[in-house]
């Protein structure tokens, strides 16, 4: 990517002037850095402007990320599955989203955690840099914080309730710009399990096929279940730890890797949620999955076995939830007299190991193919220097996937799938899967612990 500094300041006083609803001059563009970031869609910069408002004296200084979108953007995911969202309208989509979740003329103040948004102008897109520390490399590298894994599922909670609020209004002119539902979940399973099982040298006789059609079937079915209607809101849709960033003041990452954790967890860091282009419409579990359920999300030492990861696990949903209903009483000017009371019919746990089965095999087909496709060796060379443990993740969730599929089949979930997935279904499913993968068999536990720098 070129950057002609001429033309940018022209793009972007136009953009913010805009934006800041008053004339905006800016002084200088400097710091300029290319960055090697795994986008399939936009070419990425990180600057720094000064600049001046017509109606002040006083120079002002923001950083800025910059994305441009590629000439020629692929129109399939990670696996090769097609996206019927038409690219080209990628940055009025995402300046569309920005504006209905933060307001045009806030400028993000009550747009709860995402980045600030500063315009868009033709192919580009202006948004506040969120820094250099992701919840994901932080996390890698001075071990998990269940603390602020906390923090962060009560953010989303809130942010759930903000953008369905916000968005429902807009809803058809989002869906005439590039606004989709999550939906054939029934076609994506196979053609993310083809995925793999090509990586792998596989093949399932049509008996094994037949099986694992019923499954996924069954999942298809599910997730169109009316009574999950309540939790169908517009979601992320990419939520990986990778897209949460967290501010610590002014610091940089190279800063945080060398303090002490005791001295760490002294600090209170801003989340920023990045990359919204993804958004869609779907259950909200799938958020919530793509964070609880990531190579580094919890720390192995505090919770040293799957029991006691599914009580983590199940004690943050049980908060998202409460937070949530806070949110609308808030909203809403009500006051429970005798606390909230979550109803348990609601099924919402069951919702949540299901939607764990279609991220698992969404993700590990994901990151197989980013590893093994050769028309994204430049991608993968770009995620080996973020994280050169990259190539363990499809890995650790082919061994989430096994050890969710032998939770669903415990008595515990007996009666949760309403005839549309059965225990022997799961039984029969399960067993031809890891005939073919024995990574279903591993220890995702101990997969962390070769991620994390404990």
């Amino acid at each position: 990517m070129k950057i002609k500094k001429a033309k940018l300041k022209n793009r972007l006083e136009g953009a913010l002037s805009k934006r800041m609803h008053t004339g905006v001059h800016i002084k200088k563009i400097k710091d300029v850095q290319i960055i090697e970031a795994p986008s399939r869609n936009f070419h990425i910069a990180r600057l720094t402007i000064s600049f001046r408002k017509e109606s002040s004296d006083k120079n002002e200084r923001l950083n800025l990320i910059l994305k441009r979108l590629k000439s020629n953007p692929p129109k399939t995911d990670f696996s090769g599955v097609s996206d019927d969202r038409e690219v080209d309208k990628l940055p009025a989509y995402t300046r569309r989203l920005f504006e209905y979740l933060q307001g045009p003329i806030n400028n993000g103040r009550e747009g709860g955690n995402l980045v600030r948004f500063y315009g868009q102008e033709g192919n580009e897109l202006y948004e506040e840099d969120a820094g250099d520390i992701s919840m994901e490399r932080l996390f890698i590298e001075k071990t998990p914080n269940t603390k602020l894994l906390e923090d962060l599922i009560q953010t989303i909670a809130i942010a759930h309730f903000r953008w369905a609020e916000n968005i429902n209004p807009y809803m058809n002119e989002l869906y005439d710009l590039r606004l989709k539902k999550e939906e054939n979940f029934l076609n994506k399973l196979h053609d993310n399990l083809d995925v793999i099982l090509e990586y792998f040298g596989k093949h399932l006789k049509n008996s094994e096929k037949d099986i694992l059609s019923k499954l996924f079937l069954g999942i298809d079915e599910y997730f169109k279940d009316p009574d999950f209607s309540i939790f169908t809101r517009i979601i992320h849709s990419d939520l990986h730890l990778g897209h949460i960033f967290l501010r610590y003041n002014d610091k940089k990452f190279s800063s945080i890797k060398n303090m002490s954790k005791n001295e760490l967890s002294k600090y209170n860091p801003e989340i920023k949620i990045i990359d919204l282009s993804a958004m869609r419409i779907g259950p909200q579990t799938f958020d919530l999955v793509d964070i609880l359920k990531h190579p580094a999300a919890i720390n192995c030492n505090e919770y040293p076995t799957q029991n006691s990861q599914r009580g983590l696990i199940e004690d943050l949903l049980r908060k998202y939830i409460i937070k949530k209903s806070e949110s609308w009483l808030e909203v809403h000017h009500t006051e429970p007299r005798n606390g909230i009371e979550i109803k348990s019919d609601l099924e919402f746990h069951p919702l949540f190991y299901v939607s764990n089965i279609y991220r698992d095999i969404r993700a590990a087909a994901n990151g197989i193919s980013v590893i093994a496709n050769p028309k994204n060796k430049g991608l993968y060379e770009i995620y080996k220097k973020l994280n050169p443990k990259y190539h363990i993740y499809p890995r650790w969730y082919l061994a989430d996937l096994g050890e969710t599929l032998r939770y669903l089949m415990s008595d515990k979930f007996e009666n949760s799938f309403k005839n549309y997935i059965n225990h022997e279904l799961l039984e029969q499913s399960f067993s031809i899967l890891k005939g073919h993968l024995h990574e279903l068999e591993e220890d995702p536990i101990l997969i962390s612990k070769e991620i994390v720098n404990y």
